[in-house]
């Protein structure tokens, strides 16, 4: 079986909130590093080192995400009110 990779393929990730799949382009990364640290990984690579999940690049998810305690389940980690604050002004600037 011969499997090869598509030609210009574009990868695809879900949203923690939504669960809608996406290009990476139109989501954030939020990650959990080694050092049980909570970072929004802003590389233009994603490759920030530790624990991701995705969240749609829509300032209308802020409550659903804080409410439905998204971070908490995915990440295992409490985010501060800091946190949320630095990635509210990402989503809407």
């Amino acid at each position: 079986m011969n499997i090869t990779k598509k030609k210009n393929s574009i990868p695809l990730r879900r949203c923690m909130v939504t669960g809608e799949q996406l290009p990476k382009s139109a989501l954030i990364r939020l990650v959990k590093t080694p050092d049980q640290k909570l970072e929004i990984d802003l590389t233009l690579t994603g490759k920030l080192n530790g624990r991701g999940a995705y969240l749609k690049k829509d300032p209308s998810l802020m409550d659903a995400l804080k409410k439905g305690r998204f971070i908490q389940k995915n990440l295992k980690i409490e985010p501060d009110d800091s946190f949320y604050a630095k990635l509210q002004t990402i989503l809407h600037g």
